[in-house]
């Protein structure tokens, strides 16, 4: 049961929930003065004002799995706000490779230039911006005594990625783990266990007895010594 636990538990943190965030950047050039009113879904609604010839820089926050977002354009008059133009969609991927993407809305009356770009917001990285990191950027400063001296100690920055921390809390529970089985290994109770040496054959058992033997004038006197597992004898000749 505790296995599934720490399994469920590695999941959790190797594989979280995340989403990107960023920000997808226009540069819009219209050749006449005119009003561009701007549509995404129901979170994002902007009308901004072009000057003939000059480039807008605007902005559009996006957050979430997504990999493209469609944008509503509609041109109106500079003075009057009456439509010059139907309101027109136009798709625009969201990949942070540092490229722009240029499209071009052709209407009767006005001629408007998009050029488009996607680059993450601060803590995220990665191609779409899916990948979170946390920066860290300590700062200490130490003032001596001589005036209008001061000595910069420490100033480093430096980013944890995903990555590190998916990796270190892969590491950290397959650690456990392996110390958990070890316990378990440790305290599991043990066996008493009899073990026959089947090389030694049965056990032989002698009495201790002596006797003595005459013959030819010769005697000879014989001794056994009991023993549990070998038996020994003695021979004793008297001439």
């Amino acid at each position: 049961m505790l296995r599934y636990i720490f399994f469920a538990a590695i999941l959790f943190f190797v594989f979280p929930n995340t989403e990107s965030a960023g920000f997808l950047k226009f540069e819009l050039t219209a050749d006449r003065d005119c009003l561009l009113h701007l549509e995404h879904s129901s979170t994002y609604s902007e009308t901004v004002r072009l000057l003939a010839y000059e480039s807008r820089p605007l902005e559009i926050y996006t957050q979430g799995s997504i990999n493209e977002i469609p944008v509503h354009f509609q041109l109106l008059h500079h003075f009057s706000g009456k439509a010059l133009s139907e309101a027109k969609f136009q798709i625009f991927q969201l990949k942070n490779n540092g490229l722009w993407d240029s499209k071009v809305i052709d209407t009767d009356k006005v001629i408007l230039s998009v050029r488009s770009t996607f680059y993450c917001e601060n803590g995220y990285f990665g191609p779409i911006c899916d990948r979170r990191s946390r920066t860290f950027a300590p700062k200490s400063d130490i003032q001596t005594s001589t005036p209008g001296y001061q000595t910069q100690v420490l100033k480093f920055d430096f980013k944890i990625s995903d990555d590190i921390i998916i990796y270190s809390s892969l590491a950290f529970f397959v650690l456990l783990l392996i110390i958990f089985n070890c316990i378990l290994c440790c305290y599991r109770p043990k066996k008493s266990q009899k073990y026959l040496d089947v090389s030694l054959g049965s056990p032989k058992v002698f009495s201790i007895c002596g006797y003595s033997a005459d013959k030819s004038g010769n005697t000879t006197e014989y001794l056994d010594a009991p023993s549990r597992f070998f038996s020994s004898t003695k021979i004793e000749c008297v001439v």
